[in-house]
């Protein structure tokens, strides 16, 4: 007797033309009308409250070790969109950090003026969910700040260009109607190094953004 397997019935339906297409499963309502809110790119202001930057700071010499910094986001934005086919585009963030104080041993320092913004808007591949949107992004992010001096004024010091964070993103809506979008942004290894003294290291960001209702 002659066994057909289940691989070998699937290649004769495909061979007859029998074989059927199985359809990705509806987004349903909620996705569409998430998507029909990013689609007029909206700008969500950062929540202060659910909003912080981790970085660690490694001084030349120090017997202590690196020091893990936690700086809560005073003010900030993002702007969201969606493409046709439906996947999440990050158009632009910038976030203001408070003030970064480095006084340890022989390094005292003030970093101010401190602020985080996308260089280009991105795009992610998106999973939708119970009309919640996921995406990961591979971004490229500019830290800009200054050096306060003993006199209270700012030196500005060059922008640094961070490269390839990972970004994860999720955008719902809330129960008012209103956007919301939640993001988690890592980039380990060496961000800044400053004549081998100070280096600061492996960048975590956590922010919650949602529009004004």
């Amino acid at each position: 007797m002659t066994r057909i397997t289940m691989a070998g019935f699937a290649a004769v339906l495909a061979l007859t033309g029998c074989a059927t297409q199985v359809d990705s499963p509806d987004p349903g309502p909620l996705a569409a009308a998430v998507r029909d809110q990013l689609a007029a790119s909206p700008t969500l202001d950062i929540n202060g409250e659910d909003s912080l930057v981790r970085v660690t700071t490694v001084l030349s010499g120090d017997a202590e070790g690196p020091i893990r910094s936690e700086l809560a986001l005073q003010q900030g934005s993002l702007t969201v969109g969606v493409t046709d086919d439906g996947d999440v585009e990050l158009l632009d963030m910038a976030v203001e950090l408070p003030d970064m104080d480095i006084h340890h041993g022989r390094i005292d320092l003030t970093l101010t003026n401190l602020r985080l913004s996308l260089t280009d808007a991105v795009v992610g591949q998106t999973v939708w969910v119970d009309g919640a949107a996921h995406a990961e992004v591979r971004a490229e992010l500019e830290l800009s700040w200054s050096l306060l001096q003993d006199d209270g004024s700012a030196w500005p010091l060059e922008p640094q260009r961070v490269g390839d964070v990972i970004l994860d993103v999720d955008v719902t809506s809330r129960a008012d109607g209103a956007l919301e979008a939640d993001l988690a942004a890592t980039r380990l290894g060496l961000l800044y190094s400053w004549s081998g003294l100070v280096e600061l290291r492996d960048l975590d960001l956590v922010l919650t953004a949602s529009e004004s209702r």
